[in-house]
């Protein structure tokens, strides 16, 4: 049985640990034996749920300081690591890297690294000059990177990383699943439409205060009444709000908070928005082009060029260009068949090309033969 130990920073709940679990979840059904290591129990906001697939070792309840966490995470980790065929980072950039590489190095084990976004401009925004030397040390010692999306490949070029250790998996879902989600009774109601939705942590990332000052320039320069609606938690929420009452918008941006099941926004949405300044692969915009919402995208690095074929499938705008974002707002207002007719086309293509359990599969191939070579 081929063995596995996937090592994760904690139990935050966001895109990256949903895929990493459902990957993980997918491997342990296709016949892998999944240990899953959490440097930290601790979860701020919504915790997320370890698939009862796995196996979990939790190394540490809380978050402590690294003289504690680390040693207690080879401590706990140990036995799985030496018991395990590779040893796969689930994350580029957070504490589960540094454990991960620790582990491969003492278990003499290939360590393999999946790349869920820029490293270059998440390590701009996060962390210290020490922790970018610590993970770029750790990237350049992964026998394998994964990462999400075509799109990611050329940063991690620009680090110094070999071609031959990258191979590209892109994200997957399972489309009736979240179809029958888009079906269910909302436990949330958007406000009467028109109606733009735009979903994610609210970070200075994903360009919701881009999205706040296109809204206000679309209204203020005559585009038709409209109302935006942003789902997700996160540490920007006063200052954005703070944003939406300087611009006068208040009233037309509401902030739902956290939502388990965004398909039934997205069911109830006339345009969805995704204006990050940068993505790896966003899996929120995949999945209402597969729901046949329209939308409109940043062509930020990396994804929405991917998974919207050059535009073909959905308007992209340049990365926190408000002008821009506000003009396809309001084009899209006044005549909202072009976006329709576009994203009808992408949810079949959408739907055959981003498939969880292929993604799991390639993944999983990569794996062993990084394995096997290493025997």
């Amino acid at each position: 049985m081929f063995r596995i130990l996937l090592v994760e920073p904690d139990l935050n709940e966001n895109g990256a640990l949903r895929v990493s679990m459902d990957r993980a979840r997918r491997w342990s059904a296709m016949g892998a034996d999944v240990r899953l290591l959490l440097v930290s129990g601790h979860y701020e906001g919504e915790r997320a749920s370890v698939p009862a697939e796995l196996q979990a070792i939790v190394a540490n309840k809380q978050v402590r300081s690294a003289r504690w966490m680390t040693p207690n995470s080879i401590r706990q980790g140990w036995t799985a690591a030496r018991n395990a065929d590779i040893i796969v980072a689930g994350r580029e950039i957070a504490s589960g890297l540094l454990i991960g590489t620790l582990l491969s190095r003492l278990a003499r084990r290939p360590l393999a690294v999946t790349v869920h976004s820029n490293v270059e401009a998440a390590l701009q925004h996060h962390g210290t000059p020490r922790h970018r030397a610590n993970v770029l040390a750790c990237l350049r010692r992964a026998r394998l990177l994964t990462p999400v999306a075509q799109g990611l490949v050329e940063g991690l070029l620009e680090l110094g990383i070999d071609r031959e250790r990258i191979r590209v998996v892109e994200n997957g879902f399972e489309p009736a699943l979240l179809k029958a989600r888009a079906r269910e009774e909302p436990a949330v109601v958007l406000p009467r439409g028109p109606n733009l939705l735009a979903v994610g942590r609210l970070s200075d990332q994903k360009g919701f205060d881009v999205l706040i000052k296109a809204h206000a320039l679309a209204l203020k320069h005559g585009a038709p009444a409209h109302q935006v609606s942003i789902a997700g938690e996160g540490p920007a929420l006063a200052e954005l709000s703070g944003l939406a009452a300087e611009l006068g918008v208040s009233k037309s941006v509401s902030f739902l908070g956290f939502v388990q099941n965004p398909q039934t926004l997205m069911s109830q949405a006339d345009l969805f928005v995704l204006p990050s300044r940068w993505e790896g692969f966003p899996l929120a915009l995949c999945e209402a082009v597969l729901l046949g919402v329209p939308v409109i995208a940043s062509d930020c690095v990396s994804g929405p060029r991917e998974i919207l074929e050059a535009g073909r499938f959905g308007d992209l705008v340049g990365v926190a260009d408000e002008w821009g974002l506000a003009s396809a707002i309001e084009r899209h207002l006044r005549e909202p068949d072009r976006l329709r007719e576009m994203a009808a086309e992408g949810s079949t293509i959408v739907e055959q090309r981003f498939t969880a359990d292929g993604a799991a599969r390639n993944h999983l191939e990569a794996l062993k033969r990084l394995a096997s070579a290493d025997r």
